[in-house]
């Protein structure tokens, strides 16, 4: 579903999420990389109870970006990314089980996803271009 022109100015993706004793990192990363893939975790990834990553590829945004569509959550998505924003920066989070089984669930508040949510934050300097790309405003048709 992904757009044949990619978001072609600069973007850095960064992702981060914690990870509770109780839960494996295997699984953990799994979740992850439903959302954004392919993403670099390297060996450092995995830091304090928290698995981070990042991307600058719009093409390892594919997942959400097709996500959002199925479930018709463009609307969300653009509202949060306008909210969320501050300067050049902006973020969404994604409920983690929901990520394991393969749908793409945003949150809008961390305690929707009972083992802390997967936060994906997008930088650049277009960032307008990029919300506009990603979530493009959804017109209401009329009656």
């Amino acid at each position: 579903m992904l757009k044949a022109e990619f978001f072609t100015h600069s973007l850095l993706i960064e992702v981060s999420v914690e990870t509770n004793p109780s839960e494996s990192e295997a699984k953990v990363r799994a979740s992850v990389e439903v959302l954004v893939n392919p993403l670099d975790i390297g060996a450092e990834g995995i830091n304090a109870g928290m698995l981070e990553g990042k991307s600058t590829n719009a093409q390892s945004l594919v997942p959400i970006y097709d996500g959002i569509r199925r479930r018709l959550s463009l609307g969300v998505a653009r509202r949060l990314l306008l909210k969320n924003r501050v300067g050049h920066s902006t973020w969404l989070q994604f409920n983690k089980q929901a990520a394991y089984v393969g749908i793409v669930a945003i949150c809008e508040n961390a305690d929707e996803s009972p083992l802390g949510p997967i936060v994906v934050k997008f930088t650049s300097p277009e960032l307008d271009s990029f919300i506009d790309w990603f979530a493009p405003e959804i017109e209401s048709s009329s009656r």
